[in-house]
């Protein structure tokens, strides 16, 4: 061992910078990512007090809470931290690579539980699968580092002590299990997984997938009430309804207190110094919708000297997507239907373009996830001159569920909001 490993032990770690300890750990994950075949995630700082690593799937970034980390002697954490994350990050590369394809039963419990399945209450978050694999991999390889290093430089100060303390940690959360559940514990706890990702999943099509992420908790919350019995879409719009009347609030504005509510947990607007600038932005930005895309009869124009209708519905994707950011995170409600029917208008006329490039191809209604995975199809088709067919739409890096939200397949049945 030397380079990049030596830095981990505290003898060094004490004489490192804050930056020189985060190249360290940037180094780890690069050894790591290299060793799993996937690319290394860059390591960023969160100001969030609550989380101390966080692996964010969207942005493929490691996210470090520095002030709790880096500015102590405790280098063993940090290391475990970044082991941890990066298997979550190995996870989500796993599940990517062998969409639609038959799956291992482990990686199979992987991509039930790592988005809709996902459990944050304990005891479960810490006996679910992605969780537990995580932990177990993070401490297994944690303990080499340190076994080695020990050799190398002596004891490191603490580990011991660090590893005790997780290691009865997770037996006093397993204890916990079995007096709720009983021996079969971890079963229960993958059933409620299995029911939380089929329910997120049907109120993603009935709604939209944003929508059900913004709802991610109360569904959390429904299946661990429910999980003995049917935890229908229709229980579930039961329950939410009765849960929004107690808290004296519509759909609309419970989406945009908790998109806000998200924000402000990821550190960002925590201290918006100037509000009404922004929220007077968000309202420029929303009356410039009129027209949300080119028409068709644009489309069939030639001379487009500021990008082709495809490039012009890219653009009009993201302006409504950062629209739709700042109606939930700043709470705009009235503004919402109008931004609503521009989103419909948009997603029809994407919908209509792709399929006149792919008339043989049934195709499900679009939404704005859709319309994204379409203009991406379509954008490559227009760049290289070369029409995809639709078995190669994987070779651009989409994955299999993002094509489904496009390709009727005849497998699903679409749930109408």
């Amino acid at each position: 061992m030397s380079s990049f490993w030596d830095h981990l032990h505290i003898s060094k770690w004490n004489e490192l910078s804050i930056n020189e300890r985060r190249e360290a750990l940037q180094q780890l994950e690069n050894h790591y990512a290299e060793l799993q075949g996937r690319e290394p995630c860059p390591i960023k700082p969160t100001t969030n007090p609550k989380v101390l690593g966080q692996y964010d799937y969207s942005e493929e970034i490691i996210y470090l809470n520095e002030q709790r980390l880096l500015a102590n002697d405790k280098c063993y954490e940090a290391v475990n931290t970044i082991l941890h994350e990066g298997r979550h990050a190995y996870q989500d590369y796993v599940i990517g690579e062998l969409e639609g394809q038959a799956v291992e039963d482990e990686i199979s419990k992987w991509k039930k539980n790592f988005i809709g399945g996902y459990l944050k209450k304990e005891p479960e978050y810490w006996l679910q699968s992605i969780e537990a694999d995580a932990n177990q991999y993070a401490f297994s390889e944690t303990d080499k580092i340190y076994s080695k290093l020990a050799e190398l430089h002596g004891e490191n100060k603490g580990y011991l002590e660090y590893k005790q303390k997780w290691d009865l940690h997770f037996l006093r959360k397993e204890k916990e299990a079995i007096s709720i559940y009983g021996e079969n514990y971890l079963q229960i706890i993958e059933d409620k997984v299995n029911k939380k990702d089929e329910l997120y999943t049907e109120v993603g099509r009935a709604f939209d997938y944003g929508v059900a992420s913004l709802l991610n908790d109360r569904i959390e919350e429904f299946i661990h009430g429910n999980y003995d019995k049917d935890p229908s879409l229709a229980s579930f719009q039961e329950y939410l309804q009765q849960f929004l009347s107690e808290k004296g609030q519509t759909l609309d504005q419970y989406l945009a207190e908790t998109a806000k509510e998200r924000e402000l947990e990821k550190g960002r607007d925590q201290e918006e110094k100037q509000p009404r600038e922004k929220e007077d932005q968000a309202y420029e930005m929303l009356n410039g919708f009129a027209n949300p895309a080119p028409s068709i009869s644009q489309h069939q124009s030639s001379a487009r000297p500021q990008g082709t209708f495809v490039d012009k519905l890219a653009q009009t994707y993201h302006r409504l997507s950062q629209a739709l950011k700042d109606v939930y995170r700043l709470g705009l409600g009235d503004k919402l239907n109008e931004l609503k029917e521009k989103v419909k208008q948009f997603n029809g006329l994407t919908q209509k373009t792709f399929q006149k490039e792919y008339p043989d191809l049934k195709l499900k209604p679009f939404k704005l996830d859709s319309s994204k995975v379409a203009i991406h199809i379509m954008q490559h088709n227009e760049q290289t001159g070369h029409k995809l067919e639709p078995e190669q739409f994987k070779s651009i890096g989409l994955k299999q569920a993002e094509i489904n939200q496009v390709v009727d397949n005849g497998k699903e049945q679409d749930l109408v909001r």
